[in-house]
């Protein structure tokens, strides 16, 4: 078979299909440079060019020199070619860079050692001026592209290709219409006396059309360019002279640029913000050489030392670079150690750990050991602390993953490697890991006699990970308090490193203390006055004070420093700068401020700002001081919900969001709450209504598709992705694919919804929550290696997580038996102390295994341990209650959980249900309707609101809500079998036999209808086969009473049955062996009597 590719280009053009040799031509002629989605016509989806190794190796060996042009293509096939090329040129957007052909395209390639300066590191992107004759302005044209024979355009592909939504009709999704053409500058060829007075207005009317044009288009090239040479801004006067035809350029030149100069003195606010260059950080996986040289390595490791102690953001990623080097020529070593003096230290002594690889020497006294480089530690934590300032945080995440995990094991006993997991984990927003590593790391370093001192910037990132975590309160079982501890000690200290400031600061401030945190960092600037991220902190103060003249001199100094050339602080800097043009009443120039820091770095709080701003104009100010009522009002409730303290919680967050209908972070706060509680209506109007406003923000709509999934509206999740994914920037987002698998895997399509969810997974393969829940999925279906291998993926990613740690025991109870769970968490208990969830986990495994003793000692202990508002107590409390058959205790300890738990739906459900068998009918009812009221479409809430309903008589409301169950879950056997028995009742009370016979057809239907959803469904089975004998249709009736019999031989009424139905077709021998069967399992039987006489007539 002939394989033929489709190349797909950034702005969604597909070109192909081509051959092997048509692309390496295309790129030889520089029509393509290998960072455009491929695939391969017929075989898997889009992708890398990475995903195919041919095309890979084809390009590598063009570089290289190895194929040329005539060995790829004949003349002939050059004029078929030419058209494509034709057409390729049309649907760029812009030219593509110059490629040299000297370099190598891809960086896994890079091998040779690397001579150059750190300008190989850093990407400059200057925010005002560049190069002229590097940037060119093409027409905002989009033709339509035609190709050849050989040349197809296909639609943008949509990640519901192979499935159509169930709510998209047409089974497709619309691309955007084209925009129309912009009519072009028309400027004359003759020379003219221009009035500099009658043109300013219409001249900056046409710059700002013009420069918000080019923006766009920086926007698109940013994007499309991530890893290639840096986009440069145009001015305004070099984007006016690309507007202008060729032939009319010089003529007009002088003239622009001198009305230029006049329009800049009159603007002077347009020009704000001086030549800042921003450096975007290249983070990757150091390539190791062929030989060992230590010289150089310990050389550049002491350089990176040098560097970062500078402490500025361009500092840091020089010192990166020069860690990386030395990594390249030292990525492990081979220490000798002699054991009757190993207290020699040497550069790989002081700053590193042995590895596990130990190798003896002839001399019995020696020993080798294999080290890893410290300069590895040294550089995760500078890749971690500029994380924020990448271009595609998510790639550049897996790659300090990496890292850290090659130091796994370092992060008990080296600081360098627990702080850098400690502030990655921060920065991806994993608090609870980050908080679990570092206190870790400070228990190991101090036990035991040889204490190692806890340096003053580990203490300061511990402070700020337990704040971020809301740790803040007394350990219930250490009885300290472990934040304040650090605090206090830290503000002792008469000095210390810039973190040390900042985050004392902020646990002051998060503590409302606000006057008491503008002192530190004052005291910092005392050490510290050129560092611009303290600058940025004191003037967030200013602005809250409203220190105007603080506010300036501030924004100048941090000018004069150029922002240290940080993406992230010039994003700031911007935010600020807008805020306090607002004073002046400048809120057109505020906007532009705001819009320009977005484009840098995307901001809720920000967005926020920008559609008050746009909103209220003039009383923007107003807003400004009721941001900061709705911040401190998110921190006392964040606060309480740290604590468990829900209603409290809600309380300010409910205060928050009322504050204003369109800031994002306290309505998306609110949301979260509302969903914690169960109020699963009321968080998705929530949500929807912030969808209106901020149609594209990603935050607002994943939230909001999460809020869908999570309350099984299903439809509703699958259409609004269908929506969002013609939005580059959301679809993008690994969240996405991890939402649309989970829409996919609970609307019953299981193996799509996996597929989807570990597309995510490559995009960012952080996410603990997606490779628990496949660990679940796997586990349904019986693959226990599978499940292992994702759950323990999740627990390096939270190993603090106690419901990892006990699904990973039920693993290793299935796959090993209970002395291996068991045992794995008695580890975990001598690890961590002693906990109700891990001991209530060990003790249901003595109870599955029939260790009897052992459970009633364990339990008697969690008891002792169990703190009465600790819902871990009452959830085993509850699960022993069921393992007994104590229907009473599964009453008192459900009710207690929903006390504590009000959004735990689940326990609400099995609380209805145990009522339901208790024949506690209006009991039931208050619990079920609590339920519907907080989500309607709840799984089987509607089919036990229809059953306690039948069981009452109201058979007509039961067919009702067995309905709806069956609309929400169409996949489940539950709503129609609750339908078939309500209509099977109905019809019994039906005294026209034409309707009658019509409605015992329909019940059939439903009970026809569950069983083709669960074919062992036992109660639809035993219904259909009641329904056959009362027919006469005993043959049929007996096929689905053994069906009934093989699931559960054991069940009274079936072997009755069977007993009736052989009693009717002549069978007497079987009929008395399952009539004898009935009387030996009910020993009560009220119809006992009835029985044996039919036995003696049968004998």
């Amino acid at each position: 078979m002939k394989k033929e590719y489709k190349i797909k280009f950034d702005n969604g053009h597909v070109i192909g299909p081509l051959t092997k040799k048509q692309i390496g031509v295309l790129y030889i002629y520089g029509h393509i440079c290998g960072n455009e989605h491929y695939h391969k016509i017929g075989v898997g989806e889009w992708g890398s060019i990475t995903s195919y190794p041919e095309l890979l190796v084809l390009i590598e060996e063009i570089i290289d020199g190895k194929i040329t042009e005539e060995s790829l293509i004949t003349n002939r096939e050059k004029e078929i070619l030419k058209k494509i090329m034709d057409d390729v040129t049309q649907v760029l957007e812009k030219p593509l860079p110059e490629i040299d052909k000297t370099k190598k395209l891809f960086q896994e390639f890079k091998f040779k050692k690397d001579e150059e300066s750190e300008s190989t590191r850093i990407k400059p992107v200057s925010v005002h001026q560049a190069s002229l004759d590097k940037t060119v302005l093409r027409r905002d044209i989009n033709p339509k592209v035609t190709i050849s024979d050989e040349t197809k355009v296909a639609q943008l592909q949509v990640p519901f290709a192979d499935e159509i939504s169930p709510l998209d009709p047409e089974g497709q999704i619309k691309e955007q219409e084209e925009l129309p053409l912009k009519d072009q500058a028309n400027v004359y060829d003759k020379t003219e006396v221009v009035n500099i007075k009658s043109i300013l207005p219409s001249l900056k009317n046409e710059l700002k059309e013009a420069e918000n044009e080019f923006e766009k288009k920086i926007l698109l090239l940013e994007e499309n360019n991530e890893e290639e040479t840096p986009v440069r801004e145009l001015t305004k006067i070099q984007t006016i002279i690309k507007i202008i035809p060729k032939g009319k350029k010089t003529k007009w030149i002088t003239a622009l640029a001198f009305i230029v100069v006049f329009y800049v003195l009159l603007f002077p606010e347009e020009n704000a913000g001086g030549d800042i260059k921003l450096i975007y950080p290249v983070i990757s996986f150091p390539v190791v050489n062929t030989y060992l040289d230590k010289p150089k390595a310990v050389e550049a490791y002491e350089l990176g030392k040098k560097e970062y102690a500078k402490n500025t953001y361009v500092s840091k990623i020089k010192a990166a670079k020069y860690f990386e080097t030395s990594l390249k020529h030292m990525f492990r070593d081979r220490k000798t150690i002699t054991l009757k003096n190993n207290n020699s230290k040497d550069f790989n002594e002081n700053d590193s750990q042995t590895e596990n690889i130990e190798k003896k020497q002839e001399k019995p006294n020696v020993i080798v050991k294999e080290v890893l480089s410290p300069a590895i530690y040294w550089l995760t934590v500078i890749y971690s602390e500029i994380l924020n300032n990448s271009k595609n945080k998510s790639e550049d995440s897996n790659i300090i993953f990496r890292l850290l995990q090659i130091a796994n094991t370092k992060t008990i006993t080296e600081e360098n490697a627990a702080l850098a997991a400690g502030i990655f984990y921060t920065k991806i927003g994993k608090y609870k890991t980050a908080a679990y590593i570092i206190e870790r790391y400070v228990l190991m370093a101090t036990a035991g006699e040889k204490k190692k001192q806890l340096s003053n910037k580990l203490l300061a990132y511990r402070l700020h990970i337990l704040t971020k975590a809301g740790m803040l309160g007394v350990d219930p079982v250490t009885e300290r308090n472990d934040a304040e501890e650090t605090f206090q000690y830290l503000f002792r200290q008469s000095s210390g490193p810039l973190e040390m400031y900042i985050f004392c600061a902020e646990y002051l401030e998060f503590n409302q203390k606000f006057e008491e945190a503008k002192k530190i960092l004052l005291k910092a600037s005392q050490f510290y006055k050129n560092s611009v991220w303290l600058i940025l902190k004191y003037t967030e103060y200013a602005l809250r004070d409203k220190d105007i003249k603080q506010i300036k001199h501030n924004l100048e100094t941090l000018e004069s420093l150029k922002l240290e050339n940080c993406p992230e602080y010039y994003a700031k800097y911007l935010e600020y700068k807008g805020i306090a043009t607002i004073s002046t009443k400048q809120f057109d120039l505020a906007a532009k401020y705001f819009n320009k820091s977005l484009k840098i770095q995307e901001s809720d709080e920000l967005r926020s700002k920008l559609a008050e701003l746009e909103l209220k104009g003039s009383e923007f100010e107003k807003f400004l001081i009721l941001e900061s009522k709705i911040k401190d009002l998110m921190i006392s409730s964040q606060k309480m919900a740290s604590n468990n303290q829900w209603e409290n919680a809600f309380k300010y967050a409910i205060e928050a969001a009322d504050a204003s209908p369109a800031y994002i972070p306290s309505h998306i706060w609110l949301a979260k709450i509302q969903l914690k509680k169960g109020y699963f209506t009321h968080a998705i109007e929530i949500l929807e209504k912030l969808s209106k406003i901020y149609p594209t923000n990603t935050n607002v709509n994943i939230s909001l598709v999460s809020a869908y999934v999570d309350a099984n509206l299903i439809d509703k999740a699958l259409q609004k992705l269908s929506i969002l994914s013609k939005e580059s920037k959301v679809s993008n987002d690994p969240a996405f694919y991890s939402l649309l698998g989970k829409a996919y895997v609970k609307h019953g399509k299981i193996s799509i919804g996996i597929r989807y969810i570990k597309k995510g997974l490559n995009i960012h393969n952080l996410n603990d929550d997606d490779y628990y829940f496949l660990a679940k999925l796997f586990l349904q279906f019986g693959q226990v290696s599978e499940s292992k291998k994702r759950i323990s993926t999740a627990l390096s990613l939270q190993p603090d997580n106690l419901e990892y740690i006990c699904f990973y025991s039920e693993l290793l109870y299935e796959s090993d038996g209970a002395d291996v769970a068991i045992g794995f968490l008695r580890n975990e208990i001598r690890n961590r102390g002693e906990d109700v969830k891990l001991l209530s986990q060990i003790a249901i495994f003595y109870y599955k295994s029939g260790q009897n003793k052992l459970f009633e000692k364990t339990k008697t202990k969690i008891t002792s341990l169990g703190i009465s508002e600790d819902p871990s107590l009452y959830k085993f409390l509850l699960k022993t209650a069921e393992l007994d058959g104590n229907l009473k205790g599964v009453v008192e300890y459900a009710k207690k959980i929903s006390i504590l738990e009000p959004g735990d739906i689940d326990n609400k459900i099995n609380l209805a249900s145990t009522f339901l068998e208790l024949k506690r009918y209006p009991e039931g009812h208050v619990v079920i309707d609590d339920v519907l009221e907080r989500m309607p479409t709840y799984k089987m809430a509607n089919y036990y609101k229809a059953k306690l309903l039948f069981n009452q008589g109201d058979y007509q409301a039961a067919l009702t809500y067995g309905a709806s169950e069956s609309l929400y879950f169409p996949n489940s056997e539950f709503g129609f079998l609750i339908q078939g028995m309500a209509t099977q009742e109905l019809a019994n009370q039906e005294n026209d036999l034409n309707i009658k016979a019509k409605m015992l057809n329909d019940s059939t239907k439903f009970f026809e209808s569950a069983i083709s959803r669960n074919r062992d469904s036992f109660d639809a089975l035993k219904s259909l086969g009641q329904l056959k004998y009362r027919q006469g249709q005993y043959d049929i009736a007996r096929e689905y009473y053994l069906r009934v019999w093989n699931i559960d031989k054991a069940d009274p009424e079936a072997n009755k049955q069977l007993g009736y139905i052989y009693k009717q077709i002549g069978q007497g021998d079987l009929a008395v062996e399952y009539f004898q069967n009935y009387l030996d399992l009910s020993k009560d039987a009220p119809d006992r009597a009835t029985i044996e006489e039919e036995l003696n007539v049968l004998r």
